[in-house]
């Protein structure tokens, strides 16, 4: 395992300090900021394309907390890692590097598979569990397009894939804004590493943790977009009829990303969730 560190921007006070970047297996990179009072610190996991740097909005809505905001496998700009085959493999490395340590656990899309897969099978790591606008297994269309965009994107690269992404992942009136976030995200769509973007959809065309999420014990709340895609909006149900400690919360209007596209109000939803065990 490799490590690095580097100079990052701690928006919980405005004062530059040395976080904490680490790699699992040459790709985990982990930062670090806020100097809180809630002790247990709350690692955010990306969606499929983009960086642990999306979190931005949201994190910057939560200056009680310290949080880690890493870069899955394959995805940012330190990332060298190709031979990852499924999300327990990802929730491997991410459990080798807290080292015992518990966390709370956020996990969007790609994101919120692996916070599954951690909290099934390393249920002492995680303290309590956020999945937002995720599935346990995608039908079998989807399985499809994930396969046929492994082989696509580094032949084509990611310039359509990104116009395809932001429709899916964004209102109308908030692409035509063209905030912040929105060129954020479309600026990590169109740098990300085509072939660990191919690697990441082979991940989710694998991917199936129906039969783990009967054994999350972890305090869990769900979030999804009322407006996100049809098998989403079916899992977020799903997942409460199947999480014993679960409860359902909708973004009204939003669509596949509406935890960036809101960050303030997912950012109150999450703060009160996690501050009851606080």
């Amino acid at each position: 395992m490799g490590c690095y560190c580097r100079v990052l921007r701690d928006i919980s006070n405005d004062n530059e300090h040395l976080g904490n970047s680490v790699l699992v297996n040459g790709s985990l990179a982990v930062e670090s900021s806020g100097d809180a009072p809630v002790r247990t610190r709350v690692l955010f996991l990306h969606a499929l394309g983009v960086s642990g740097g999306v979190w931005e909005g949201v994190i910057a809505q939560l200056p009680d907390f310290l949080t880690w905001a890493p870069d899955l496998p394959g995805h940012g700009s330190k990332s060298t890692e190709r031979n990852i085959r499924t999300v327990d493999e990802m929730a491997d490395g991410i459990a080798k590097e807290l080292n015992g340590e518990q966390v709370h656990l956020i996990g969007m899309s790609l994101g919120g598979l692996v916070a599954q897969s951690l909290a099934a099978r390393y249920p002492n790591l995680v303290s309590k569990l956020v999945l937002v606008d995720t599935v346990a297994v995608y039908p079998i269309a989807m399985k499809s397009m994930w396969l046929d965009r492994s082989v696509s994107a580094p032949l084509e690269g990611m310039s359509n894939i990104a116009v395809a992404t932001l429709s899916l992942w964004f209102t109308s009136q908030y692409l035509t804004a063209n905030d912040t976030t929105v060129r954020e995200v479309r600026k990590a769509l169109l740098e990300t590493d085509v072939d660990g973007y191919s690697m990441a959809c082979k991940v989710l065309a694998e991917a199936d943790t129906r039969s783990l999420v009967v054994d999350i014990t972890a305090p869990t709340m769900v979030i999804c977009g009322s407006d996100d895609g049809e098998p989403f909006t079916q899992a977020a149900e799903w997942f409460s009829s199947k999480i014993s400690n679960s409860t359902v919360e909708w973004l009204p209007n939003l669509r596949h990303a509406g935890a960036l596209e809101k960050p303030k109000e997912f950012a109150q939803l999450i703060s009160s969730f996690l501050k009851l065990s606080d």
